[in-house]
């Protein structure tokens, strides 16, 4: 059975944005990059995991980020079947009939990609941010 609601926590990340918003535009960028860079290791491996015909769903996972988090999404208009893949479906219409096809079993590509990449992601933040936050310190000592 898959685990609902898997996610990383940076525990003060929203106070760290809400201080950068006084602080220097650039500084605020640099957040939403540390973001995306860690956001991006899931999501590659995310790409690994995910079942594959087409290859059209491995195409359409994305890495994004905000200046508060990074995220990862799957699927877009021309891959609906994104989250009936992911989280699964008990039982899917088959097109132009009234009968309904067996179901799908969760494929929790997501989730799994984030499992096996949690310490990597921690550490990634960890370095990133002492890196920031030195960077700061040393240009503010000037």
């Amino acid at each position: 059975m898959p685990r609902r609601g898997v996610a990383v926590r940076v525990e003060g990340a929203a106070s760290l944005a809400k201080a950068l918003r006084t602080a220097e535009p650039a500084l605020i960028k640099e957040l939403t990059r540390i973001n995306r860079r860690v956001s991006k290791l899931v999501a590659d491996d995310a790409r690994t995991k995910a079942p594959r015909r087409s290859g059209a769903l491995q195409k359409s996972i994305k890495a994004g980020a905000t200046k508060v988090s990074g995220y990862v999404t799957a699927g877009d208009r021309g891959v609906p079947y994104a989250g009936p893949i992911h989280f699964g479906w008990a039982h899917r219409p088959q097109p132009g009939r009234r009968i309904y096809g067996g179901p799908i079993e969760p494929n929790p590509f997501l989730w799994d990609a984030l499992d096996a990449r949690r310490r990597e992601v921690e550490q990634a933040y960890l370095r990133q941010v002492n890196e920031l936050v030195l960077g700061v310190g040393r240009s503010g000592a000037r």
